[in-house]
Protein backbone atom coordinates (compact mmCIF):
# COMPACT_ATOMS: atom_id res chain seq x y z
CA UNK A 1 0.00 0.00 0.00
CA UNK A 2 2.87 2.03 0.79
CA UNK A 3 4.10 2.32 -3.27
CA UNK A 4 0.52 2.90 -4.19
CA UNK A 5 0.07 5.85 -1.68
CA UNK A 6 3.44 7.65 -3.16
CA UNK A 7 2.70 6.65 -6.69
CA UNK A 8 -0.94 8.60 -6.09
CA UNK A 9 0.48 11.65 -4.24
CA UNK A 10 3.02 12.19 -6.77
CA UNK A 11 0.50 11.88 -9.49
CA UNK A 12 -1.82 14.49 -7.37
CA UNK A 13 0.70 16.74 -6.85
CA UNK A 14 1.40 16.63 -10.72
CA UNK A 15 -2.01 17.28 -11.68
CA UNK A 16 -2.48 20.14 -8.95
CA UNK A 17 0.98 22.09 -10.49
CA UNK A 18 -0.42 21.56 -14.16
CA UNK A 19 -3.75 22.76 -13.22
CA UNK A 20 -2.23 26.07 -11.86
CA UNK A 21 -0.12 26.08 -14.35
CA UNK A 22 -2.79 25.55 -16.91
CA UNK A 23 -4.52 28.45 -15.13
CA UNK A 24 -1.83 30.67 -15.36
CA UNK A 25 -1.66 30.51 -18.94
CA UNK A 26 -4.44 31.06 -20.02
CA UNK A 27 -4.81 33.81 -17.71
CA UNK A 28 -1.60 35.43 -19.02
CA UNK A 29 -2.60 34.64 -22.38
CA UNK A 30 -6.35 36.69 -21.82
CA UNK A 31 -5.34 39.70 -19.79
CA UNK A 32 -1.50 40.07 -21.09
CA UNK A 33 -1.86 39.30 -24.59
CA UNK A 34 -5.44 40.12 -25.26
CA UNK A 35 -5.68 36.86 -27.04
CA UNK A 36 -7.54 33.47 -25.66
CA UNK A 37 -6.81 30.11 -25.80
CA UNK A 38 -9.63 28.11 -25.20
CA UNK A 39 -8.09 24.58 -24.48
CA UNK A 40 -6.48 25.69 -21.36
CA UNK A 41 -9.56 26.14 -18.83
CA UNK A 42 -10.73 22.65 -20.38
CA UNK A 43 -7.57 21.22 -19.78
CA UNK A 44 -7.46 22.55 -16.17
CA UNK A 45 -10.96 21.42 -15.41
CA UNK A 46 -10.08 17.99 -16.72
CA UNK A 47 -6.74 17.50 -14.58
CA UNK A 48 -7.87 19.29 -11.43
CA UNK A 49 -11.40 16.33 -11.68
CA UNK A 50 -7.96 13.76 -11.80
CA UNK A 51 -6.83 15.66 -8.67
CA UNK A 52 -10.11 15.80 -6.98
CA UNK A 53 -10.39 12.01 -7.84
CA UNK A 54 -6.70 10.84 -6.64
CA UNK A 55 -7.40 12.82 -3.91
CA UNK A 56 -10.23 10.72 -2.69
CA UNK A 57 -7.90 7.76 -3.50
CA UNK A 58 -5.27 9.50 -1.09
CA UNK A 59 -7.72 10.37 1.43
CA UNK A 60 -9.06 6.42 2.07
CA UNK A 61 -5.58 4.68 1.86
CA UNK A 62 -4.14 7.32 4.97
CA UNK A 63 -7.90 6.38 6.14
CA UNK A 64 -8.99 9.78 6.18
CA UNK A 65 -12.23 9.56 4.23
CA UNK A 66 -15.40 10.95 4.96
CA UNK A 67 -17.68 8.61 7.21
CA UNK A 68 -21.34 8.26 8.15
CA UNK A 69 -20.41 8.88 12.21
CA UNK A 70 -24.34 9.45 12.50
CA UNK A 71 -24.50 5.60 11.51
CA UNK A 72 -21.64 4.82 13.78
CA UNK A 73 -22.79 6.26 17.12
CA UNK A 74 -26.21 4.87 16.39
CA UNK A 75 -24.98 0.80 15.50
CA UNK A 76 -21.83 1.33 18.04
CA UNK A 77 -17.84 0.42 16.87
CA UNK A 78 -18.05 -3.44 18.11
CA UNK A 79 -16.23 -5.69 15.45
CA UNK A 80 -19.53 -6.60 13.91
CA UNK A 81 -20.83 -3.00 13.89
CA UNK A 82 -17.45 -2.22 11.85
CA UNK A 83 -17.45 -5.01 9.60
CA UNK A 84 -21.47 -3.90 8.39
CA UNK A 85 -20.32 -0.49 8.16
CA UNK A 86 -17.42 -1.55 5.70
CA UNK A 87 -19.47 -4.10 3.89
CA UNK A 88 -21.87 -1.43 3.82
CA UNK A 89 -19.55 1.11 2.16
CA UNK A 90 -18.52 -1.25 -0.33
CA UNK A 91 -21.79 -2.06 -1.67
CA UNK A 92 -22.28 2.01 -2.43
CA UNK A 93 -18.39 2.17 -3.86
CA UNK A 94 -19.23 -0.84 -5.80
CA UNK A 95 -22.51 0.25 -7.37
CA UNK A 96 -20.80 4.35 -7.58
CA UNK A 97 -17.98 2.60 -9.74
CA UNK A 98 -20.32 0.51 -11.60
CA UNK A 99 -22.08 3.51 -13.13
CA UNK A 100 -18.84 5.70 -13.31
CA UNK A 101 -17.45 2.89 -15.86
CA UNK A 102 -21.04 2.70 -17.08
CA UNK A 103 -20.85 6.32 -17.80
CA UNK A 104 -17.30 6.48 -19.00
CA UNK A 105 -17.91 3.66 -21.62
CA UNK A 106 -20.69 5.41 -23.07
CA UNK A 107 -18.52 8.61 -23.80
CA UNK A 108 -15.68 6.92 -24.74
CA UNK A 109 -15.64 8.31 -28.13
CA UNK A 110 -16.14 11.57 -27.35
CA UNK A 111 -13.19 14.05 -28.33
CA UNK A 112 -12.66 17.02 -26.75
CA UNK A 113 -14.48 20.81 -27.74
CA UNK A 114 -11.38 22.91 -27.77
CA UNK A 115 -8.65 19.81 -28.78
CA UNK A 116 -9.51 17.25 -30.93
CA UNK A 117 -7.65 15.08 -28.31
CA UNK A 118 -10.24 11.80 -27.12
CA UNK A 119 -11.71 12.84 -23.75
CA UNK A 120 -11.72 9.33 -22.71
CA UNK A 121 -8.24 10.32 -20.29
CA UNK A 122 -10.55 13.06 -18.34
CA UNK A 123 -13.56 10.34 -18.09
CA UNK A 124 -11.54 7.56 -17.10
CA UNK A 125 -10.56 9.81 -13.84
CA UNK A 126 -13.87 9.14 -11.86
CA UNK A 127 -13.75 5.27 -12.09
CA UNK A 128 -9.86 5.39 -11.08
CA UNK A 129 -10.46 7.22 -8.06
CA UNK A 130 -13.09 5.34 -6.80
CA UNK A 131 -11.38 2.32 -7.53
CA UNK A 132 -8.53 3.39 -4.83
CA UNK A 133 -11.35 4.12 -2.35
CA UNK A 134 -12.73 1.26 -2.62
CA UNK A 135 -9.46 -0.63 -2.83
CA UNK A 136 -8.39 1.00 0.49
CA UNK A 137 -12.23 0.41 2.23
CA UNK A 138 -11.47 -3.40 1.26
CA UNK A 139 -8.24 -3.33 2.62
CA UNK A 140 -9.41 -1.82 5.80
CA UNK A 141 -12.25 -4.36 6.19
CA UNK A 142 -9.76 -7.51 5.63
CA UNK A 143 -7.94 -5.47 8.81
CA UNK A 144 -11.39 -5.43 10.63
CA UNK A 145 -11.56 -9.02 10.20
CA UNK A 146 -8.26 -9.81 11.68
CA UNK A 147 -8.67 -7.15 14.35
CA UNK A 148 -6.44 -4.48 13.12
CA UNK A 149 -6.01 -1.10 12.62
CA UNK A 150 -4.11 0.56 10.28
CA UNK A 151 -1.65 3.28 10.78
CA UNK A 152 -1.17 5.82 8.69
CA UNK A 153 2.01 5.22 7.54
CA UNK A 154 0.56 1.78 6.64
Amino acid sequence: MRGLRKCIEILGCVAVLLTVLLVAIGVYYRFVLQDSLRWTNEMATDVFVWAVFLGAGLSALDNEQLRFEMIVRRIGKTRVARIIIKLIEMVALGVTLYFAVKITYLFRNNRMESIDIPAIWALIAPPTGIFFVLLATAYDALLVIRERTRTKAE
